[in-house]
C-alpha cells in the first residue's frame, strides 16, 4: 500500500456525461473503476427520500426517479438564470429548476419526501467529485486530498470558480484547474516526446462541450497556439435530436401530434431518449441498428431499422458545424492546415465513424489513435499533477477571452486580449484612460470584465474597486493606468495607478463574488448529508445482501427433499409466498431505509427458524 507521504495527485476529466478519474504511479498509468468495474462514471446525481444515488446508481433508477434526478450540470455551472442557454435546455429537462433571487443562478428544485431542498449546479459537481474521490481513495488505499481538475478551454472565469469550489466542497485540498484540451494533449505527449517541434490539433467532443486547441509540442513544453470550441454541443444534442426524429417518425406513420416533450409523457421521452443514446453508441461500430420502441403505442407496434447513413442525415449539421470550428481555430493560429502534423481525438463523441471521416478529409492525413479518447483527459491531467520538479514540463496557456475595464461610455477599454499568452507578467503594459467629467472626486470606481462584446453590459463583470485620486483635480485631468498581470492558474491580479503613484494594494482576481456566506454553508451543510447518507448506504447495501442471502436460504429449504414429509402443502406454499414477496420487494424498494430492511431480515429468520425447528 502506498504510504501518506507518498500521497499521489489525482486527475479528473469532471465531463457533462461521464466522468474519469486516473492517477500516475511508479510511471504507470491507473485509470480507476467504480464499484461496477467501469473506468467512467455517470456524472448524474438522483435523491431519493433516503438516498442519495451517485453514477450508475442514479442511472439505473432515472426512470423511476425523473424529477428528483439531476444530469448536464456541467452545462448549468456558473451561469445565470437568464442565460439563453439556460433557458433553451430548460424546455428539455425533467427536473426543476428556478431562480435564486439575490444571485440570480439557477438551483434545483428536490423533493425528499415533504422536505423541498435546493441546490446549486456546482453541488451537483461537488456531489460526483465526493464520489471519484471516494473511489481513488478506496484504490490507493489512503484519503486522496490533492487534484488536477479539466474543464472546457472556453469556460470562463465563473464556471472555472464555481468548479474549484465544487472541489473544495467535496473535500479536495490543493486543486488545480486545466484545459481539457491541454490535458489531452499531455496525455498524447507521455509517448512522444521528441526535440522536433510539432504541431497538434486537438479534437476534444465530449458529452455536453466541444472544443479544439491547436498546441505547438516541442520535448517537454506545450504550448498553446489557439482554442476555440462551443460550451453547448456535444453527444447529448446528438441524442436528443434522433429522439426528436423518433417523436417525428412515431407521429407521421400513426398520423397523430403527440408533443412528448410535455409533462405528461415524461416516462416515454426518458425511455426513448435512452433507446436513442444506445443506438448513437451502436451505430459507431455498426452500419445498422433496431430500435423496439412499442411502449410509444397502445398496440405495442411500432419500431425502427436505423442506419448509420440515416444517423448521419438526422446530424449533418451538427457535424459541419464542428468542422466550421476547425477553421476557425486554423486562422486564430494563422496556420494552413497542412502546417497540422498530427491529430488527436479526445472525448466519446469522437469516436464517431462520420466525425473521423471528416476530419481525415478535411486535412488529408490519418487521425492519431494512439489513446483512448474516453481517458486521454484524466490521464493528462494525473500526469501533470504527479510531475516531481515544475521544470519538467512547462506549458505555455492563452488567455481564451479578452480582459479590460469599463469606461465611461460603458464600452469595454481591452487590455488583455483574448489568446494572450499566460503566465502574463507584462509589467510594461498600462492601459491610461481620462475621467469622465465631473467637478471633484476622491475614489474612481474600476470594473474588470472579461469577455468580447463592445460593450460591459454583456460580457462578465471579474471583480470592482476604487482607486484614490487627487483630490483638488477635475476628473478630466486625472489618469488611471491599469496593469492586468495572470499566473499559470488563470488567477488575476490588477494593479491600479493614478499620476504614477500605486493608490491601492494589487487586487487578485481568484474567485468570481458567486456565493454568500450563507452559500457556503448550506454547501457545506450539504456535503455533510451525503457523508452521513453514505455511511447509511454502505448499512443498507449489507443489510440487502444478508435479505438475498436469508432468501435464498428459505428457496432450497423449500426445494429440499425432505420438506414434503416436514411440512404441509399449506406450509410449504406459505414459505413459497414470502420468498416470492421478498424478491418483489427487493425490485420495488431501491430507496429503502435501514430500518425497513432490518424489518425483513426479522421477517425472513423468523421463516426460517420456523423450519429449523421442525427438521
Amino acid at each position: 500500500m502506498t504510504t501518506p507521504r507518498e500521497k499521489l495527485v489525482i486527475g479528473i476529466d469532471l465531463g457533462t456525461t461521464q466522468t474519469c478519474v486516473a492517477v500516475i504511479r511508479n510511471n504507470h498509468t491507473i485509470v480507476f473503476p467504480n464499484e461496477q468495474g467501469y473506468f467512467t462514471t455517470p456524472t448524474i446525481v438522483s435523491f431519493t427520500k433516503n438516498q442519495i444515488l451517485i453514477g450508475n446508481a442514479a442511472e439505473n433508477i432515472k426512470s423511476r426517479n425523473i424529477e428528483n434526478t439531476i444530469y448536464d450540470s456541467k452545462r448549468l455551472i456558473g451561469r445565470d438564470y437568464y442565460d439563453q442557454i439556460v433557458q433553451k435546455d430548460k424546455q428539455y429537462w425533467k427536473f426543476k429548476i428556478e431562480e435564486e433571487p439575490n444571485s440570480k443562478r439557477p438551483q434545483y428544485i428536490i423533493k425528499k419526501g415533504n422536505k423541498i431542498d435546493k441546490y446549486f449546479p456546482e453541488e451537483i459537481s461537488s456531489l460526483i467529485l465526493q464520489k471519484v474521490k471516494q473511489i481513488s481513495s478506496d484504490y490507493l488505499g489512503y484519503d486522496v486530498e490533492d487534484a488536477v481538475i479539466t474543464v472546457p478551454a472556453h469556460f470562463n472565469n465563473a464556471q472555472r470558480t464555481a468548479t474549484k469550489e465544487a472541489a473544495i466542497n467535496a473535500g479536495f485540498n490543493k486543486i488545480r484547474i486545466i484545459n481539457e484540451p491541454t490535458a489531452a494533449a499531455i496525455a498524447y505527449g507521455l509517448d512522444n516526446f521528441s526535440d522536433q517541434e510539432r504541431k497538434v490539433l486537438i479534437f476534444d467532443f465530449g458529452g455536453g462541450t466541444f472544443d479544439i486547441s491547436i498546441l505547438k509540442i516541442k520535448g517537454k513544453k506545450f504550448e498553446v497556439l489557439t482554442s476555440c470550441g462551443d460550451s453547448h454541443l456535444g453527444g447529448e444534442d446528438l441524442t436528443l435530436r434522433l429522439t426528436e426524429n423518433i417523436f417525428k417518425q412515431f407521429n407521421e406513420e400513426n398520423n397523430k401530434q403527440i408533443d412528448f416533450f410535455k409533462p405528461e409523457y415524461i416516462n416515454k421521452f426518458y425511455k426513448t431518449r435512452n433507446i436513442a443514446e444506445r443506438a448513437k453508441k451502436e451505430l459507431s461500430t455498426a452500419l445498422e441498428t433496431f430500435l423496439d420502441i412499442d411502449f410509444l403505442n397502445n398496440d405495442g407496434n411500432f419500431f425502427i431499422n436505423l442506419t448509420r447513413g440515416q444517423f448521419e442525415g438526422m446530424c449533418e449539421d451538427i457535424f459541419e458545424k464542428c468542422i466550421l470550428l476547425i477553421g476557425k481555430a486554423l486562422k486564430d493560429a494563422k496556420l494552413k492546415k497542412e502546417e497540422i502534423n498530427d491529430i488527436v481525438l479526445a472525448g466519446g463523441t469522437s469516436r464517431i465513424p462520420k466525425i473521423q471521416n471528416m476530419i481525415h478529409n478535411y486535412f488529408g492525413k490519418e487521425i492519431k489513435k494512439t489513446i483512448n479518447p474516453d481517458e486521454a483527459i484524466a490521464v493528462g491531467a494525473a500526469y501533470l499533477g504527479n510531475i516531481k520538479d515544475n521544470n519538467i514540463i512547462e506549458i505555455i496557456d492563452i488567455t481564451n477571452y479578452s480582459i479590460g475595464i469599463e469606461d465611461h461610455e460603458g464600452k469595454m477599454q481591452i487590455i488583455v486580449p483574448r489568446g494572450t499568452l499566460i503566465p502574463q507578467k507584462d509589467k510594461k503594459t498600462f492601459f491610461k484612460f481620462f475621467m469622465p467629467k465631473h467637478d471633484y472626486i476622491k475614489r474612481y470606481n474600476v470594473k474588470v470584465y472579461e469577455g468580447e462584446n463592445v460593450y460591459v453590459k454583456n460580457n462578465h463583470l471579474l471583480e470592482q474597486f476604487s482607486v484614490s485620486v487627487e483630490e483638488k483635480k477635475k476628473k478630466e485631468e486625472n489618469i488611471i493606468k491599469i496593469k492586468i498581470e495572470i499566473d499559470k492558474d488563470s488567477i488575476i491580479k490588477v494593479t491600479a495607478m493614478t499620476n504614477d503613484i500605486v493608490s491601492e494594494p494589487p487586487i487578485t482576481i481568484e474567485k468570481s463574488k458567486l456565493y454568500t456566506e450563507e452559500d457556503m454553508k448550506t454547501f457545506r451543510s450539504h456535503a455533510q448529508e451525503f457523508k452521513e447518507k453514505e455511511k447509511e448506504k454502505t448499512k443498507i447495501i449489507v443489510a440487502k445482501e444478508k435479505i438475498v442471502s436469508l432468501n435464498e436460504e428459505l428457496r432450497k429449504s423449500i426445494n429440499s427433499n425432505d420438506s414434503g414429509s416436514k411440512f404441509s402443502r399449506n406450509e410449504i406454499q406459505k414459505m413459497q409466498n414470502i420468498y416470492n414477496k421478498t424478491n418483489k420487494w427487493l425490485n420495488d424498494n431501491y430507496d429503502s431505509s435501514l430500518e425497513d430492511c432490518n424489518s425483513k431480515i426479522n421477517e425472513l429468520l423468523k421463516s426460517i427458524n420456523e423450519y429449523n425447528k421442525k427438521k
